[in-house]
């Protein structure tokens, strides 16, 4: 008997996806509107991430095995590629996001929801 796609490779997470970055700067906590377009072919995940302004970056080196999402995502400038870590439960996702900022460490944490 075949197993669905989705079932071998645990959380199927395609599609449109809305939430929030959570992040601190200067001791001073910020949330902002967050966005994530993604497609899922086996364990392989592509996509878009960025604040729901508009400012989306490219998905790179996007895996997921079981419940668990891993990607990183270069931003436009010098700062090297933003980490993503997320573990999905059906039509949310939550996790942790480190990186850096003019080149002083940032991480964060990140709560998605499934657009339906």
């Amino acid at each position: 008997m075949a197993i669905p796609a989705a079932r071998a490779y645990g959380a199927d997470v395609s599609g449109k996806w809305t939430g929030t970055f959570e992040t601190e700067r200067d001791g001073e906590k910020q949330t902002v509107a967050a966005q994530m377009e993604l497609k899922q072919e086996g364990t392989k995940v592509t996509g878009r991430v960025g604040r729901q302004s508009g400012d989306a970056i490219e998905i790179e080196e996007g895996t997921i095995e079981g419940s668990k999402l891993r990607f990183q995502a270069k931003p436009h400038n010098d700062d090297p590629p933003i980490v993503f870590e997320l573990t999905v439960d059906g039509d949310t996702m939550r996790g942790m996001i480190e990186g850096e900022h003019k080149w002083q460490p940032r991480q964060g944490k990140i709560e998605m929801k499934r657009r339906l």
